[in-house]
């Protein structure tokens, strides 16, 4: 199966259907941090806490406005219940999502966080 939504310490890579979003070329791509339309603003990584507080990331400045942030597990391993995010414009609160059973699967997994917002002028 291919990898279709990659996140990398220098952005993300979306592919179409069928193609590998790490591999491909950027023809085959439906979105691609690299054609310059959006400029990261941060990345980095965090473990995922568990309960309801949550882990608090700054990006260290205003930004004056709330830019895009995606998360994905470091490991390449698929989390099968939400991190969430609550971002504003001076950073962003992650939160482990619950399971129907009252758990929360993505406690304690180590995520990468990449945030964007778009170019200026």
């Amino acid at each position: 199966m291919a990898r279709r939504i990659v996140l990398f310490a220098e952005g993300m890579r979306i592919s179409k259907p069928g193609f590998d979003a790490l591999t491909t070329g950027e023809e085959n791509l439906l979105f691609s941090t690299s054609r310059g339309h959006l400029m990261q603003l941060g990345a980095g990584i965090f473990v995922v806490p568990g309960g309801t507080s949550g882990i608090r990331i700054e990006f260290g400045r205003d930004v004056g406005q709330a830019p895009m942030v995606k998360c994905g597990r470091l490991d390449a391993g698929e989390i099968l219940f939400p991190v969430h995010v609550y971002v504003d414009q001076t950073g962003f609160w992650a939160v482990a999502g619950y399971a129907p059973n009252g758990t929360q699967p993505a406690a304690g997994i180590t995520v990468r966080w990449v945030a964007f917002m778009r170019q200026q002028g």
